[in-house]
């Protein structure tokens, strides 16, 4: 033990060992069983007994803080950790503190960040400050511990750019994604003083640059101070290019109508995302996203339909109800049910009714009853603290199907089984990523069918990918998709691949057509499926059956789509 430690101890000690109110155990043991309880160095995070010890001792408060202080600098990384981590959240720190956290920072102790977020003084804020900037990040406990000082954490990022050197632009990206997730009071009280060093002729042009950029990071929450940010530009001509960044993030007509560029140019799903965070201030847009209902791309239409609830944008309202008669994608009417309950039309209810009623897929039924009683005032529609996470929610089924039962599989026409399968193979050019380089390899196939002209072979390598290819009798092989194919079917006249890849937070699943085309074949979505596929078979009948997590489902030749069933997986006489 050091020599620090046994001192801090030893004052401990004559302090008594009666517990301060509340704590269940006298400080001084609590302190005599700290080193036990830190465990290895080769531990990561905090086990459910090393939370209870910081808890315990954060409940003695300013009197914990000496000997916590003094196992900063303990020889075990564990104990400084733990030191550290009950320091991050305990009340009674101070600036005579900070040399010694600072101490133990040095030491490459994680947690001691937010403790001197918690010092909270100017010159604690000043070291945060000066340490982002050398080790810019807008994710990690240094951020979190400025977020965590609110306003003074403001005030010292803007002091900041008074420095007599230009700020790095890592640096500020940091100080706009932290002022972003402060609270609204905490975010505007940096406004004026980010304007002061925006007009102040005497510092560094790149630092004001910086200042007014830091503006626009506010968003709507500084739109008062536009007209000032208007005359600088006018003042200032070096500074036009900044003012306009700031601007469009500012005025929501202006942040609109660049969004409504950028979709027009390049639609992505981050786009229309970000376009959504701005609720009823993007609706400007609006426009741009009843265009994206003819893209080819099925993910982007339905991600337009998603914003359009979030912007409240009304006037497509009838096109969403039009859009509840989508009988290949049910995504899109599950979220043309959410953003007419999101419009509150009262229009939409007879729609709604008729979809709750009719539409094969039971979560698309809940959801259209749930959007009704929105639309009468007798529910609403959860806000999730992430709103990435919220925007995308709709790719993920809720439902629960129950037991599953997997009807009896026949061999379909024209499919290869395992055995006529292994001799065949086809070469790819594979991507490169972190373990290896972009390579051209030869890939056996994992299904396949016969085809007039060859093979259509296709393989699933889950989160590494997959393909389907044509193969003609040649050897000539032409890539027809870039996807993880589960299996390959013939139904009736129609060719169909069964697709989809669930990893972490991936969980997709679509029936692609494929269409003879020339001397090939082409790809065409045909239905999406209620998740990742897991199974699919051709029952006796001729229909086809397919196993998702979200829901298992028997699809017709014509692309008729139903839950199974005991009712539904009867043999019927095949088309």
């Amino acid at each position: 033990m050091s020599v620090a430690l046994i001192i801090a101890f030893t004052t401990t000690l004559a302090l008594g060992t009666t517990p301060a109110p509340g704590a269940r155990e006298p400080l001084a043991d609590l302190l005599e069983r700290f080193p036990e309880v830190a465990g290895s160095d080769d531990e990561p995070g905090m086990d459910k007994e090393e939370q209870a010890m910081a808890t315990a001792l954060q409940a003695y408060g300013a009197t914990a803080i000496p000997p916590l202080l003094a196992m900063l600098t303990s020889e075990k990384e564990a104990v400084r950790e733990l030191a550290a981590y009950t320091l991050s959240e305990i009340d009674g720190l101070t600036d005579e503190h900070l040399d010694a956290l600072v101490e133990g920072w040095q030491l490459g102790t994680s947690w001691i960040e937010r403790a001197v977020g918690r010092v909270g003084t100017p010159r604690a804020l000043e070291v945060l400050v000066e340490t982002l900037h050398e080790y810019p990040s807008s994710q990690s406990q240094l951020s979190g511990a400025l977020v965590m000082a609110g306003g003074k954490g403001a005030l010292a990022l803007v002091e900041s750019l008074r420095d007599a050197s230009p700020r790095k632009p890592a640096f500020v990206d940091s100080a706009c994604q932290i002022l972003r997730e402060m609270e609204q009071d905490a975010g505007t009280t940096a406004i004026e003083p980010l304007l002061a060093v925006a007009e102040a002729p005497k510092l560094h042009i790149k630092n004001r640059g910086h200042a007014v950029r830091l503006v626009g990071c506010l968003g709507f929450r500084a739109q008062p101070v536009a007209p000032r940010l208007e005359q600088l530009r006018a003042k200032t001509p070096r500074l036009s290019n900044d003012v306009g960044a700031a601007l469009t993030n500012i005025v929501p007509e202006l942040k609109a109508a660049l969004f409504a560029q950028h979709l027009r140019t390049a639609p992505g799903i981050p786009l229309l995302r970000e376009l959504a965070a701005l609720r009823e201030n993007g609706r400007g847009a609006g426009a741009v996203l009843v265009e994206l209902q003819s893209h080819a791309n099925w993910e982007i239409r339905v991600a337009a339909v998603r914003a359009m609830g979030y912007l409240r944008y009304t006037e497509a309202t009838e096109l969403l109800i039009s859009l509840l008669e989508d009988t290949k994608d049910w995504q899109r009417v599950f979220v043309s049910i959410e953003a007419l309950g999101r419009f509150k039309d009262a229009r939409a209810i007879d729609p709604l009714e008729r979809v709750a009623k009719t539409h094969w897929y039971p979560y698309v039924r809940q959801a259209a009853l749930h959007a009704i009683k929105v639309i009468r005032g007798e529910a609403t529609y959860t806000e999730q603290t992430h709103f990435p996470s919220e925007f995308l929610a709709y790719r993920y089924s809720e439902y629960e199907p129950g037991d599953a039962v997997e009807p009896p599989f026949v061999p379909g026409s024209d499919e290869l089984s395992a055995e006529a399968l292994k001799p065949l193979s086809y070469t790819v050019k594979m991507p490169a990523r972190e373990d290896r380089r972009a390579s051209i390899q030869k890939l056996g196939a994992g299904c396949g069918l016969r085809v007039a002209n060859g093979h259509l072979l296709g393989s699933d390598r889950g989160e590494w990918g997959g393909e389907l290819v044509h193969q003609t009798a040649k050897g000539t092989t032409t890539m027809l998709l870039k996807e993880n194919v589960r299996s390959i079917h013939r139904i009736g006249d129609t060719l169909v691949a069964v697709t989809g890849l669930a990893h972490l937070s991936s969980h997709r699943g679509m029936l692609y057509r494929i269409v003879s085309k020339a001397d090939t074949y082409v790809t065409e979505p045909w239905r999406t499926l209620p998740s990742a596929p897991k199974v699919a078979g051709m029952m006796e009948d001729g229909r086809l059956f397919v196993s998702c997590e979200g829901g298992d489902i028997i699809v017709t030749a014509d692309g008729t789509l139903e839950m199974s069933t005991r009712e539904s997986r009867r043999a019927r006489p095949a088309k």
